[in-house]
């Protein structure tokens, strides 16, 4: 039996530490957009953060009918800096949710998490009754499945979650699920030691803790989660158009944040425009870092690859190693190249990018009737940019063929993606030699060491 929560309040937990306030506030604001005057009570999960950042927020809150706790995550998250594991966007703050449990109130039962980087589109009263039927949490899993509208996008989604449980080392069926959004029961989180398990389990692995904290939590709440509707997390990076209005909340996980003053991607319209309507309209946005010359480590399996200056270029890009190409393979015949930028982004601009096949084979004849085809795909993130496709005729057996497409980027791109996708029966290898130009400007990738 469903017990009814109509009349009592919703536990918001967020964590934050002082550079995250703002954004945060922007997050609150989203949820009074469609609960306002409901039965609220937001827990801030502090990190170094002192009251006087924390007013708007508190003031925000309490104006619309509802109640603003702070919990100073400080000390705890302190204790365990030697185990916390920071990078680019994840900062020390985000492992106060591990501690929820010794920070919430005995009398909070369930509560729900998340993260600054979420806009929520709905009212949370649907999530908050929803049935955990024993559970730990209520969770969405990760690269949750959207229309496929590039051709890929399906199985990208499939083989990621399948990679994070081979990482993990848990079933091929297994739920791992993205930590930014999540309906925890708190009773049974502090019992179970839910944030220490988590910590331990990073600690011990930090060759696999590849996303660290959702890592640890995938790893020791495997099998006591059930899984919520897509509609409540679904990631602005896997998006392919404006978020449908089904979407309950967008989550804007990974390094592109709409707070920084270059972000382009979907979404980002509409959480301005939250923010313009709220205490910290006049916050301003982030602007971009210089450009970065270190090379992040390659990814699991991957080649790693330099983005090399070539004659004719111009720019702060120009020769300096700035990215990680990588090779990818999916069902369905399908592989392609991923050109990915840390710090630097490519600017605006109308780009062509040269690729070569180093093999082009009809492997088991072509029947008249049957028609066989290789199509090539140039993605900034999964937002298709250009496309082409060509038949292969019977006897095919091609080598060195040279690919050109030609594609315009109306705002700055952290990440290019290269695909190949064929029809049965052909063979087809890409080679890692890429040319990309801008105007005047040219970078080529090539094989480091």
């Amino acid at each position: 039996m469903v017990k009814d929560r109509s009349a009592s309040p919703i536990h918001i937990v967020f964590a934050a530490d002082a550079g995250y306030v703002p954004w945060a506030g922007v997050m609150l604001a989203s949820v009074l957009r469609f609960d306002h005057g409901a039965r609220l009570h937001v827990h801030a999960l502090a990190d170094g953060v002192r009251a006087v950042p924390l007013r708007p927020l508190a003031a925000m809150v309490k104006a619309a009918g509802a109640r603003f706790s702070v919990h100073d995550a400080g000390p705890l998250c302190a204790a365990q800096a030697d185990r916390l594991r920071r990078g680019d966007y994840i900062s020390r703050a985000t492992y106060a949710r591990f501690f929820l449990g010794d920070l919430l109130p005995a009398a909070v039962s369930r509560a729900i998490y998340l993260d600054v980087d979420t806009l929520c589109r709905a009212s949370l009263r649907d999530l908050w009754d929803f049935d955990l039927a024993g559970a730990v949490a209520a969770v969405v899993r990760d690269a949750a499945s959207v229309p496929d509208a590039v051709g890929y996008l399906a199985g990208m989604a499939s083989e990621t979650r399948a990679r994070h449980a081979r990482r993990l080392d848990l079933p091929a069926d297994a739920t791992y699920f993205n930590a930014g959004i999540m309906l925890i029961d708190v009773g049974q989180w502090r019992a179970a030691e839910i944030g220490q398990l988590a910590l331990q389990w990073i600690a011990a692995n930090p060759d696999r803790a590849e996303l660290a904290d959702q890592d640890g939590l995938n790893r020791v709440l495997h099998g006591r989660v059930v899984r919520l509707d897509d509609a409540w997390n679904v990631l602005a990076q896997w998006a392919w158009q404006e978020p449908a209005d089904s979407v309950k909340i967008l989550h804007f996980a990974g390094p592109d944040k709409p707070w920084q003053a270059d972000y382009t991607a979907h979404g980002g319209a509409e959480w301005r425009a939250v923010k313009a309507a709220s205490p910290f309209r006049d916050v301003p946005l982030v602007e971009p870092k210089a450009s970065a010359t270190a090379t992040p480590p390659p990814d699991e399996g991957a080649r790693r690859l330099r983005v090399r200056g070539v004659s004719g270029t111009s720019g702060c890009m120009a020769g300096e190693a700035i990215g990680t190409v990588r090779l990818a393979r999916l069902p369905s015949g399908r592989s392609g190249v991923a050109i990915g930028l840390r710090e630097a982004a490519l600017p605006p601009g109308a780009y062509t990018l040269e690729l070569v096949m180093a093999e082009i084979t009809d492997r088991a004849g072509n029947a008249a009737a049957d028609r066989k085809w290789m199509r090539f795909e140039v993605c900034a993130g999964i937002r298709s940019l250009a496309a082409l496709e060509l038949d292969v005729m019977p006897g095919t057996a091609l080598c060195e063929m040279p690919v050109t497409l030609a594609f315009v980027l109306a705002g700055p791109a952290r990440m290019l993606t290269c695909w190949l996708a064929t029809s049965g029966g052909v063979g087809a290898k890409l080679r890692v030699d890429i040319t990309l130009t801008r105007l005047a400007d040219a970078w080529r990738t090539a094989l480091a060491g």
